[in-house]
């Protein structure tokens, strides 16, 4: 009875959480989403599928092609794209809260364990960040689900949307073909490469599911075949980016990722479960060890690591809220109540504890006030920036210019940019940042990152491109302010009268310290920052 009691109390106190959170959050929208949201625009207004408007350096800087297709969509019908990706963000959430509350046996555990994913700061900020990682959680965490049930159709889809989501999922097009012919009783390996077995003949119902398994791996055989065409290369552009990083192996990241982020599992295996939560655990070790070696860009509010955490949160609650068990911690002599503990309710209560210490160590509170104040700052330079840089479309030579931040301004400009980070560009991913390749390019804006009245940032070839702006005759206009300490210093031979006015109006708006922005802010309702 206490632990009922508990449970709900806590999933009260979750629910008013999870309603703050969404509050608070579901305004803000991540630069990279737009470095995505960029290929439908460029093939709906230039024909070109590709992150600039032209056929030079064609650069696949996606790494979710679902989230790049479905991008078609908001700029062929003409609807904002920020607004629809909010729309597809609600439509995942419905979609996990439909899907798991009819596969699990006790509903009432099952939402209050939703309550507690929800309750998490960081479960709303990737929601509605407008990249793919909350879809991806979903999917894998899903597909984890059907697995357990022997729905393999199911099971099989789920792993599809998850491979068109994050390159992570590549590995379950093995997996789950493997795990089929495991745990399937009428496909079982030994009658399917026994050839005196006629099972494959006799059952056409367990053949059209282990068909079905195939289907994620046929999926990305031909996306990776496409990309080839059209890039020239199978993979995504930023895992060039990061294997030139040439980073070192953290064992301090791996244990974090791997405590942190895996600890949920112990309760499917408390319940008695084995084959799935081993090969849960292993792809989740790879998958960390991977992360661990490579240099994580845009961690913010432990994106990686949610993407572990939360498929593994969703499997471990349709478990918890599953066949209900008593576990004996003591003799037979004492009363039942006192001698059995309830696996359902115990298990309930400790992915509650597991959300609060997931939020506790990976978010701190001004983090969190920088992230609700991430795109309503960002509208007043990055995006504003990219505005006034369209306007700039109908001068006799096309406004090209070189940033790092591949998102915002390039989506809005409609002109091709340089990314001088990389991501934007296969030349700078395989080349570096050279003349030659600022060259081609021949810019004729340059932003740099910045502090405001300090020097721009000693990275990604600042002094190569110090070195060709001198050449060239670029000269230092103004700044573009995000924040007090963060600003987009602009560098122009011929400076442009509308880029000085984004200038002007950006420090206006955003060199504000935090908390006072934040306090002056939040009382806006946050689909006020559902646009472009």
């Amino acid at each position: 009875m206490f632990q009922s009691r508990l449970i709900w109390g806590l999933a009260f106190f979750s629910g008013l959480l999870c309603l703050l959170s969404f509050y608070v959050f579901s305004r803000f929208t991540v630069d990279d989403a737009f470095i995505t949201w960029r290929y439908g625009r460029n093939l709906i207004e230039f024909g070109v599928w590709g992150y600039n408007p032209t056929d030079a350096d064609l650069t696949q800087a996606y790494t979710n092609p679902l989230y790049a297709f479905l991008s078609i969509l908001p700029a062929y019908f003409g609807i904002d794209t920020v607004l629809f990706f909010k729309g597809l963000s609600i439509a995942n959430l419905i979609l996990l809260i439909c899907v798991f509350l009819r596969s699990v046996e006790n509903k009432a555990l099952g939402f209050a364990a939703l309550l507690f994913l929800f309750a998490s700061p960081a479960t709303a900020i990737h929601l509605f960040s407008g990249l793919e990682t909350f879809a991806y959680a979903v999917f894998l965490g899903l597909a984890f689900i059907k697995l357990d049930r022997r729905e393999h159709v199911e099971a099989s889809i789920f792993v599809l949307f998850a491979v068109l989501s994050r390159p992570e999922a590549w590995l379950w097009t093995v997996l789950l073909p493997a795990l089929v012919l495991l745990t399937d009783q009428q496909l079982a390996v030994r009658k399917v490469l026994s050839s005196r077995s006629k099972a494959h003949s006799n059952d056409p119902d367990g053949l059209k599911r282990l068909s079905f398994t195939f289907l994620p791996g046929v999926f990305l055989a031909v996306m990776l075949a496409a990309h080839k065409a059209q890039f020239g290369y199978f993979l995504p552009n930023t895992f060039y980016i990061k294997s030139a990083s040439g980073a070192d192996f953290n064992m301090s990241v791996f244990i974090a990722i791997a405590l942190f982020g895996l600890t949920p599992l112990l309760i499917p295996f408390f319940s008695g479960r084995r084959l799935l939560p081993l090969v849960i655990l292993g792809y989740f070790t790879l998958v960390i060890y991977n992360y661990a070696s490579s240099d994580l860009q845009m961690n913010y509010a432990w994106r990686f690591e949610f993407q572990v955490f939360t498929p593994v949160y969703i499997y471990a609650a349709f478990v918890a809220a599953g066949k209900e068990l008593n576990f004996r911690i003591i003799s037979d002599q004492a009363p039942f109540s006192e001698r059995h503990i309830h696996f359902n309710s115990a298990s309930t209560l400790s992915l509650a504890f597991a959300v609060a210490v997931f939020t506790d160590v990976g978010l701190g509170g001004r983090e969190l006030r920088e992230l609700a104040t991430y795109y309503p700052r960002a509208l007043d330079a990055h995006a504003a920036l990219g505005k006034a840089i369209d306007t700039l479309s109908d001068t006799p030579k096309a406004p090209v210019f070189l940033l790092g931040d591949a998102g915002m301004t390039a989506f809005h400009s409609r002109q091709s940019a340089l990314d001088n980070v990389g991501l934007g560009s296969a030349l700078v991913a395989q080349q570096g940042v050279t003349k030659t390749v600022i060259d081609q390019y021949a810019p004729s804006m340059v932003f740099l990152h910045a502090v405001p009245d300090g020097e721009p940032w000693a990275s990604f070839g600042r002094d190569t491109i110090t070195e060709w702006m001198t050449e060239n005759g670029f000269k230092y206009v103004c700044d573009i302010y995000y924040n007090p300490d963060y600003s987009l210093r602009y560098f122009s031979a011929t400076a442009s009268t509308e880029i000085e006015a984004v200038c002007a109006s950006s420090r206006a708006a955003n060199d504000i310290d935090l908390g006072d922005y934040f306090e002056r802010d939040i009382t806006r309702p946050p689909w006020v920052y559902w646009r472009e």
